[in-house]
């Protein structure tokens, strides 16, 4: 198997290829691991995402039910690891969080924190699979404003998870590897050596004007301001998993708000990171 693991900072994922599916594929099939998670007290369900979220009770619980209690008690909601993981003016080792607690109640690092989510995935897949987790091979999507610490500090936290074979990969990277699968034919006839491919990523903060289950996350092209011939962009990459199901169903007006947050600075939104790719 091929993993890959999108430790977020409002949602983590994890998806996984067969290599043996794809024969006659140009790409194997992409499979959603639907991790199982506390959905209310004493019920579990299955779902696609893993809400980056922990509840500081007995067991500690992660996911949808430690999202819906820590807005009751938000002193007790850990929240936000990735963005400390990334913050250069904390000691990302220490205990710091939950940040909205007393300081005698921040009991966890980012570090720890992220470790967690992870084990929470090593845990549900190796119930579920005979290879255990730390077996397979694992990308891990990390934004490419992190800095070096931060890389370091996210292979500690999968280390300390139990996941020692991992690579870190940049998410406007995947943004574009995303776009090729998705767009094979095409890109073979846009696309070639030596090409330069400008990307970005943004996470846009929830708008008041417009009614979101949770962030939306829009990954985009966008030019130098003097595009030159071996420059390539294409249409911005949605990922709409995570919309109601209105926004999926319009998913037009999706693209035009995430077009907007790409060239109109009003729009609320989160930058995540931008890099230029030579093919």
């Amino acid at each position: 198997m091929k993993i890959g693991i999108d430790l977020g900072t409002t949602n983590s994922a994890l998806a996984w290829i067969d290599p043996r599916e794809a024969e006659d594929l140009n790409f194997p099939p992409i499979h959603i691991f639907e991790v199982p998670q506390f959905v209310a007290p004493g019920k579990t369900e299955p779902r696609r995402t893993l809400p980056s979220f922990m509840f500081l009770e007995d067991g500690r619980p992660i996911g949808v039910y430690a999202r819906e209690q820590g807005a009751i008690v938000p002193t007790r909601l850990v929240h936000s690891a990735k963005s400390w993981l990334s913050n250069p003016e904390v000691d990302r080792t220490a205990k710091i969080l939950p940040w909205d607690s007393q300081e005698t109640g921040r009991v966890l690092s980012p570090v720890e924190v992220s470790s967690e989510f992870l084990r929470r995935f090593r845990d549900a897949w190796d119930k579920q699979h005979e290879t255990p987790l730390a077996d397979e091979d694992i990308v891990l999507t990390v934004p490419a404003s992190f800095d070096e610490e931060a890389r370091e500090l996210t292979v500690m936290a999968a280390a300390e998870a139990g996941l020692p074979k991992l690579t870190l990969l940049e998410e406007p990277a995947a943004a574009f590897y995303s776009w090729i699968v998705n767009n094979f034919e095409r890109s073979r006839r846009l696309l070639h050596d030596g090409q330069i491919c400008w990307c970005a990523t943004w996470e846009a903060a929830p708008a008041t004007s417009v009614s979101f289950a949770s962030a939306v996350r829009a990954t985009a092209s966008t030019l130098p301001a003097r595009p030159s011939e071996n420059t390539c962009c294409w249409e911005a990459i949605i990922s709409i998993s995570h919309l109601p199901g209105w926004w999926k169903r319009n998913w037009e007006c999706l693209f035009q708000f995430a077009s907007a947050a790409v060239c109109d600075a009003s729009v609320p939104r989160r930058k995540s990171g931008c890099s230029a790719m030579r093919i």
